[in-house]
């Protein structure tokens, strides 16, 4: 006689040990015993504060601030002051000892000098407006990184959260799995069932259990790959908690039916950013023609000096008020001859704003289709989700019908097992389906540069 019992009662026990390695093993990380509540509006927080790509991003913000602050002090007039002192020695004759003799003699000046330039072709006031104009696309573009950040956290999270659904779902068909292995151990130890059955039920544990063990590792790295997005220690030991879906979505629904996605994709940052950047482009050709124009230049300066010379005598206490001196100038220049510098520089130019065009009408094409699909993926995405209830509805009466039927001894275990593999499926189709849902609204709004207005809904 087969011994059923033991081999039956080591399987429940690395059962167990394999469901307790995955809920709450003593390893550490992010599987730690004790673990901190994260919601949905408590990782968009940290996010906004933390993720390292917004934060780059607002560095070039504060850059492109600086940058115009330098380009309107081109305005400004300079000023500086110069400072010399020296000491010389030389030999003179000397009639009365008819001899040369060493002077020293000693000197000293100080200057103020100030410059204006009073006209350059119109380059600075160009300047001055291409630098506001990429000041203007950089706020943009940070915008944007802002929504791309608060978009890819809502899918980030809604994986963690799906991940931890499909786990509860491994746990629970794997209790399952145990429960009708006993039964089936009792039917094979009355001589109801074949020894067959105890076997492949026996399988369908192992299975079972192998599939909760890569259910806790999704569910870790979905969460290491959500902290990396909020910019926080994998170490801090987050556990996500689900959010209610079916409120969510409901709340969600009604901003992304009444999102205007053909009309908000002209305005959405990223485009407005690339059209700001054409328009600096076209004035880095008016910078450039500015070579073809003459420059003017004002000009001032006051000074004085102080000269010892031993060797000659006088009265050298007044000196710095006689030695003072005082200039002011007025200056042009025109280039009749850069060696084509300038009419390369305005190709250049004009090669630029082209290439600006084609990106800016890239990126709107693009943004359309974005718009569009991410509507029809809502939609489709709508639907999935009624249809995979249905099927979890059919396939748990379906269950429980060939459970009955295999205790009266009506079916296979075979015909119970798939019954039981349908349901376990379709179980996790609703998991996906209902989260996968929330993502695509979020998409929906992401494409129609609305998804800031679900900030109070993630909150």
């Amino acid at each position: 006689m087969v011994n059923r019992l033991p081999f039956a009662s080591i399987r429940r026990a690395v059962a167990c040990l394999c469901a307790a390695a995955v809920l709450c093993p003593a390893s550490g990380g992010l599987r730690a015993a004790e673990r901190r509540a994260l919601t949905l509006g408590d990782a968009v927080a940290a996010a906004m504060r933390s993720n390292l790509e917004l934060r780059q991003a607002a560095t070039g913000t504060d850059a492109s601030r600086l940058a115009l602050g330098r380009a309107t002090s081109n305005f400004l007039p300079s000023l500086g002051v110069s400072a010399r002192g020296s000491e010389s020695w030389s030999k003179q004759y000397d009639s009365a000892a008819d001899d040369y003799e060493g002077a020293t003699s000693r000197s000293i000046s100080f200057g103020l000098s100030s410059s204006l330039e009073l006209f350059s072709g119109m380059s600075r006031i160009n300047s001055v407006k291409q630098a506001k104009l990429d000041l203007e696309a950089e706020e943009q573009s940070f915008v944007r990184t802002r929504q791309s950040v608060l978009y890819d956290v809502v899918g980030r999270f809604m994986q963690a959260v799906l991940d931890k659904e499909i786990l509860a779902v491994s746990e629970a068909n794997l209790a399952s799995q145990r429960r009708s292995l006993e039964h089936i151990d009792a039917f094979v130890s009355s001589g109801k069932r074949p020894v067959a059955d105890l076997y492949q039920q026996q399988a369908a544990v192992a299975d079972a259990e192998a599939k909760l063990l890569e259910a806790g590792r999704q569910l870790e790295v979905s969460t290491l790959q959500l902290l990396q997005t909020m910019g926080s220690d994998p170490g801090s030991g987050w556990t996500v908690v689900e959010p209610d879906a079916e409120s969510l979505i409901a709340a969600l629904d009604s901003l992304a039916r009444g999102a205007a996605v053909e009309t908000a994709v002209a305005n959405r940052p990223d485009v407005v950013a690339q059209r700001k950047a054409k328009e600096a482009a076209e004035t880095q050709i008016a910078i450039s023609r500015a070579g073809y124009w003459p420059s003017l230049s004002l000009s001032a300066s006051v000074g004085t000096s102080y000269h010892d010379p031993t060797s000659i005598p006088g009265d050298y206490a007044n000196q710095f008020d006689r030695n003072l001196n005082a200039s002011i100038g007025l200056s042009a220049s025109l280039s009749l001859f850069d060696r084509f510098q300038t009419r390369n520089s305005v190709s250049q130019a004009k090669i630029g704003v082209r290439r600006s065009q084609i990106g800016l009408e890239t990126l709107e094409l693009r943004a359309r289709i974005e718009a569009v699909q991410a509507l029809s993926n809502y939609e489709t995405a709508r639907q999935t989700v009624e249809v995979a209830r249905a099927q979890l509805a059919y396939a748990e009466q379906a269950l429980r019908n060939y459970e009955e039927r295999y205790r009266l001894g009506l079916s296979t275990l075979l015909e119970l097992l798939q019954a039981r593999a349908v349901y376990v499926q379709s179980s996790y189709s609703v998991a996906r389906s209902k989260y996968d849902l929330i993502v695509k609204a979020a998409a929906l709004l992401y494409a129609a540069d609305d998804i800031e207005r679900a900030l109070r809904l993630f909150n």
